[in-house]
């Protein structure tokens, strides 16, 4: 994947920047498979297990292929992401990066599935903080559909339906808020 897309970009003469009417090579689904077994499934954006049948994994580049065109084939630039997140964010570079994340920089409120940066974070890292509200905004992490997912895992979870083990396996983010918020 990596090769042939260098090559595309070579070809096209493309280096710092990418006409808007470019018509990509997508190289990059071809490591789809692995990309989803080195995430565990589970949307970067979301925090969600995505099921491999549904079709809705996407790589997704987080430094956009039309301003960084150098990192359009490159396995560091990509994160698994549900399609809807990933059309979400587009080429928006204002969304914080999951693989840099502090582990408490956003909280859930259960009742509601509300997601909302961790209001420490306002008074010690104000950047941060700003930086996760954006992030938020940006993807709509706390549209209706977002906090649905959140509160029926959490709902599962207080029925029994599904144990603790699960959770942790599809939806990490909520099985970490409640270890974090001690509700396990």
């Amino acid at each position: 994947m990596r090769q042939p897309g260098l090559a595309f970009l070579a070809g096209q003469g493309i280096t710092h920047s990418a006409p808007s009417g470019l018509r990509w090579k997508d190289h990059w689904r071809h490591c789809l498979v692995h990309l989803h077994a080195a995430y565990d499934g589970i949307c970067a954006f979301l925090g969600v297990y995505i099921e491999p049948v549904t079709g809705a994994r996407t790589v997704e580049h987080f430094r956009p292929k039309r301003t960084h065109p150098q990192l359009a084939y490159e396995w560091s630039n990509y994160r698994l992401v549900c399609n809807t997140l990933n059309g979400r964010k587009g080429d928006h570079e204002d969304v914080l990066d999951p693989f840099t994340l502090a582990p408490d920089t956003f909280c859930i409120e259960f009742t509601s599935g509300r997601i909302y940066p961790d209001p420490v974070l306002e008074a010690r890292e104000p950047v941060t903080f700003a930086a996760a509200e954006a992030t938020i905004r940006r993807l709509r992490l706390d549209d209706a559909e977002c906090r649905g997912v959140r509160t029926a895992h959490f709902g599962d979870y207080l029925a029994g339906d599904v144990s603790a083990d699960f959770l942790r396996r599809h939806s990490p983010f909520v099985w970490y808020e409640l270890r974090r918020q001690g509700l396990l």
